[in-house]
């Protein structure tokens, strides 16, 4: 396991197009900078700034980016390995499809934890620069750093579900047309159920359910047990899947 998560690493690293992981949620924070700075002039001195540049102006672009940008990574790296011939190598350095799986597993998962980092550290920098550019906003006069960190630490547990649940879907799926125009059509048709009490059994809702919480001191509640939950089966019933159907030369064939 540790010689092919090296290896996944290595091979990873001289893949430009990654590197969007972490300058795609600075792209995000700019955007949201911009927006802020057009429109402090007419804030109230006795507003909140954070929470308005936190709600308002970032999650807005975090939520609807994020899910289909993880999707889009994951679908990236699945091709890389497909075009490429790779899967034979990995059969050829272990003969276990499990070693396979997991190591595909947390790499994507680690992927999701280093995008969630980027984009808490720029928002606390964008935060920090805001601050110094108009003293008279009130940025310190409400402490949400923990707010925030709890929040940032939510959206990580829920793009590492997702992150699981695009793998189990794009192992099988090889057409980008298919697989990622699906994708993105339930990201956006899961908006409108929301406000439906069996959403909480749709994970592709889960993304924008977590700034809805924004607020809250406390880090488990229904939408943090169901990510975990669905971790687990995803986990569980995608190396069941794979051990069993996976197959490396219908893949690279297709």
């Amino acid at each position: 396991m540790k010689n092919i998560i090296q290896a996944e690493y290595y091979k990873l690293k001289r893949i430009n197009s990654l590197h969007l992981v972490y300058l795609f949620p600075l792209l995000l924070i700019i955007v949201a900078l911009y927006d802020f700075i057009r429109v402090a002039h007419n804030m109230d001195t006795h507003s909140d700034p954070t929470t308005f540049f936190l709600t308002h102006l970032f999650i807005v672009f975090f939520d609807f980016f994020s899910p289909f940008f993880i999707a889009i990574i994951v679908f990236a790296i699945i091709q890389i390995e497909s075009k490429n011939r790779y899967w034979e190598n990995l059969i050829l350095l272990t003969r276990s499809k499990r070693d396979i799986y997991f190591s595909k597993l947390l790499i994507l998962v680690s992927f999701s934890i280093l995008y969630c980092i980027v984009a808490y550290v720029g928002f606390i920098l964008g935060k920090s620069l805001l601050s110094f550019l108009y003293p008279n906003l009130a940025f310190g006069k409400n402490n949400h750093n923990p707010k925030i960190l709890i929040l940032f630490f939510r959206y990580t547990i829920t793009f590492s579900m997702l992150a699981i649940l695009f793998l189990n879907i794009f192992l099988y799926i090889q057409n980008s047309i298919i697989a990622l125009g699906s994708v993105f059509f339930v990201l956006i048709s899961s908006q409108f159920i929301l406000k439906e009490k069996w959403a909480i059994y749709f994970p592709l809702t889960y993304s924008y359910k977590v700034s809805r919480n924004f607020g809250e001191s406390y880090f488990w509640n229904n939408v943090m047990f169901s990510s975990i939950i669905w971790i687990l089966i995803f986990t569980v019933l995608g190396y069941f899947i794979f051990v069993r159907f996976w197959n490396a030369n219908s893949l690279d064939n297709s």
